[in-house]
């Protein structure tokens, strides 16, 4: 009997650069790309995200204060969708003698996490957060 079991590592990237990742075969910077590994649990905990949220906030103030007087959020909303969504990605890893990822990719292989919800089976999601004030120039 084949059973199909949960992926080792979860990449979770911003959507905005996940095809560039692995198409120029990216290693984690944790700062926009973070991985995973699943506990003896089943569980999978991403350590310290401060770095992307800062990074995102930081990426909208600097078009903000480029755009000068002539800036729309709206606009750049429209152009930057993504600007603050990541995705979750099952990938395989290497890792070196040092301890440092050295190979990064897509894990094909038949393992599944599954994500339900709904009004009968409702799903949680836990985020804990900072709640940054907005910055007035």
């Amino acid at each position: 009997m084949f059973t199909m079991g949960a992926p080792g590592s979860l990449l979770l990237i911003r959507k905005n650069k996940m095809y560039s990742f692995f198409e120029n075969n990216e290693i984690i910077d944790r700062i926009e790309s973070y991985i995973a590994t699943r506990s003896s649990d089943g569980k999978y905990a991403y350590a310290n995200l401060l770095n992307l949220i800062s990074y995102c906030i930081r990426e909208k103030e600097e078009a903000q204060k480029e755009a000068g007087d002539s800036w729309n959020e709206e606009e750049w909303l429209k152009e930057n969708p993504d600007w603050d969504k990541v995705v979750i990605i099952p990938v395989s890893t290497e890792i070196d003698s040092n301890g440092y990822y050295s190979r990064i990719e897509h894990d094909l292989s038949p393992e599944y996490v599954k994500l339900e919800g709904g009004p009968e089976n409702p799903l949680e999601i836990s985020v804990t957060y900072t709640r940054f004030h907005d910055r007035k120039n």
